[in-house]
């Protein structure tokens, strides 16, 4: 399963963040580093002129410094200042930091500066600024080091630093991109939620108010909504004037039969009227089927301990004379998301069923599905003989009809297998323990539901 579109927004910030603010350390760190070594060089470069100007040539050229001009850190041992002052062929003049090492300095022409890194005493990293110069006709290298630990010190502190704000802005700016996405993907939230109530039949279309990002997708989706109730809308209309239109010619043709009677022989017009009934029925079914509204956007939430009561009570009117007694056991607040007809429909094929069989007594059950959501199980049970199990595997087997397999449960359980295929619905059938005849259990799952 791919991560939500939250997570992924969510992990693109966050890496896109680590990565900038890496390249970011990593650019200040150098440039803090190189800024510090630049404010080194120029104390080097002072302290390279500071000696110039203490250097003085005594008797015979021999070289030496005037001490009230020599800063008093290189008399002090190890003090991470040093100097080195060559000037051929005299003997090197150090200065007293160095104790007994010696710093190695390049070979320049007068003019020249270079600046390096080398190791100092104990191993410690030296920034050195070389100068050549000619003083008196003489000429001579000044070489000024100091010590880059305390530099590189600095400079990882003022990296720790930054990497401190750094990170505490990350974590700002997280939240705030967590909370802008949250915000950003609300419409999207609303959206599917509505997409639950369409299915549900609670909306008939979506709102539109949307981002334009999303607006065209649930325009679109609106648009086959209203493709699809306008074909639905045609065809039953269609199949409604195909049926009405064959009704008048089968009358018609009844009464010719009842007139002929006489001339085809009872027999012969008996099979007549057999057969225009045939039609008849034929016809009813198909413009059931044509009225069966599916789990579409036209459903509502159907409140079965009001409407299940109302259609029994009709169906006792029906069978009273057979004195057949109708149970029924409604869950409360037994609701579903369908079409009204259908489950009527549904309900009433079965329960007639059942009191066409039944020898007195007739159970109706409804109630949520066991493993709670949106389900309903309807259950009808009668008394009556029931049916062998090979019987049962046949009525409920897809793509048979059920009318032409056992007499008796025709043109109902064709219409219950035709309103669970809309429904996505399962029928199963077995012996009921309670009263010992047939027993029909009918399992839907909500649209959208668990």
């Amino acid at each position: 399963m791919k991560p939500s579109l939250r997570a992924q927004l969510t992990a693109g910030l966050v890496f896109s963040l680590l990565v900038v603010s890496a390249a970011q350390w990593v650019a200040a760190a150098m440039s803090i580093r190189g800024l510090l070594e630049g404010y080194a060089a120029t104390r080097l470069q002072h302290d390279t002129e500071g000696l110039l100007a203490a250097l003085r040539f005594g008797a015979g050229g021999r070289p030496h410094l005037d001490a009230r001009y020599v800063a008093p850190v290189f008399r002090r041992p190890l003090s991470g200042h040093y100097f080195t002052i060559v000037v051929d062929p005299a003997p090197p003049l150090r200065s007293r930091s160095l104790w007994d090492s010696t710093l190695p300095v390049p070979a320049l022409r007068p003019g020249a500066v270079r600046r390096s890194y080398v190791s100092g005493p104990s191993g410690r990293p030296l920034l050195m600024l070389t100068s050549a110069f000619t003083k008196q006709g003489r000429e001579l290298r000044i070489a000024v080091a100091e010590d880059l630990g305390p530099v590189y010190a600095g400079a990882r502190k003022l990296g720790l630093r930054y990497a401190s704000a750094a990170a505490a802005a990350i974590l700002v700016l997280v939240v705030l991109q967590l909370w802008i996405v949250r915000r950003a993907l609300r419409p999207l939230g609303r959206a599917r939620e509505q997409l639950v109530r369409l299915g549900r039949g609670e909306i008939a279309t979506l709102d539109e108010t949307l981002p334009r990002e999303i607006r065209p997708l649930v325009e679109e989706i609106n648009r086959l909504l209203d493709v699809q109730r306008r074909r639905l809308e045609r065809s039953r209309n269609a199949l409604g004037n195909l049926a009405h239109g064959l009704k008048t010619p089968l009358t018609h043709l009844a009464q010719i039969t009842e007139r002929l009677d006489s001339e085809l022989g009872s027999e012969a017009s008996a099979q007549a009227r057999e057969r225009i009934g045939d039609l008849r029925r034929i016809i009813e079914r198909e413009l059931r089927r044509a009225r069966l509204a599916g789990a579409g956007p036209a459903t509502a939430w159907v409140d079965l301990a009001v409407e299940i009561p109302a259609l029994l009570e009709v169906l006792r009117g029906i069978y009273r004379s057979k004195g057949v007694r109708i149970e029924a056991r409604i869950a409360p607040e037994t609701v579903f998301p369908a079409d009204r007809e259908d489950l009527l429909e549904l309900a009433g094929n079965l329960v007639d069923n059942a009191c066409k069989w039944a020898r007195g007594r007739v159970r109706v059950t409804a109630a949520p599905a066991p493993a709670g959501g949106d389900g309903l199980v309807l259950v009808v049970e009668d008394d009556g003989p029931g049916i062998g199990e090979r019987e049962r595997e046949v009525l409920i087997a897809r793509g048979v009809r059920a009318d032409e397999t056992v007499p008796g449960h025709g043109l109902g359980l064709s219409i219950v297998r035709d309103i669970l295929e809309l429904y996505g619905g399962r029928l199963s059938l077995d012996r009921s323990p309670a009263l010992g005849g047939l027993r029909a259990r009918v399992e839907l799952t909500a649209p959208g539901g668990s």
